[in-house]
């Protein structure tokens, strides 16, 4: 029996560091070599009753790789690969008899990857929360973003803070 001993493991071609091992054998990984982003609203915005409707933005957490443009909580896939994707949605002192959460590839004409439903009682005083999970192969350049439904009769406020702890649209890319 023989024993490899390593530490890093470079590229054969310029010798940059692909990979490094700890003492106790997890991978270390770059920060910056992993796609991964959080992007929340610092503030409510108003979404009409019996549509979907975009999320919008003012403000990153983290973007590691500059996914997020424009006022809306959209990202560009910057490679093809596959994503672990997370939108999480909380209502501003109402609850609709429906609200759902969304993402989307390519906007509300795209196509719905997945979307999560809560059901209420139409009533005020509550803070209603929808959150979608999903894994999902993104080619290099799709566009994905977060949308909310509800059927409250009148407009609600999707609740931001720069804090990122009442809405968010978070991913991260697993492999290529």
């Amino acid at each position: 029996m023989s024993t490899l001993k390593v530490g890093t493991i470079q590229d054969h071609a310029n010798s940059n560091t692909a990979l490094t091992l700890a003492s106790d054998g997890t991978v270390l990984v770059a920060q910056n070599k992993i796609v991964h982003w959080k992007i929340v609203p610092n503030s409510s915005d108003n979404h009409a009753s019996g549509s979907w409707t975009q999320v919008n933005t003012d403000h990153a957490i983290y973007d590691s790789h500059s996914l997020h443009s424009g006022n809306n909580i959209v990202i560009t896939s910057a490679t093809a690969g596959l994503y672990h994707l997370t939108g999480h949605i909380r209502m501003g002192n109402r609850e609709a008899n429906r609200l759902l959460v969304g993402i989307y590839e390519g906007g509300t004409g795209g196509t719905i990857l997945a979307q999560t439903e809560t059901v209420g009682s139409n009533r005020t005083g509550v803070y209603q929360c929808a959150e979608v999970n999903l894994l999902y192969r993104a080619s290099a350049s799709d566009s994905l973003g977060l949308y909310v439904y509800h059927d409250y009769g009148s407009d609600i406020g999707v609740v931001g803070s720069t804090q990122g702890h009442e809405s968010w649209f978070e991913g991260y890319r697993i492999s290529a």
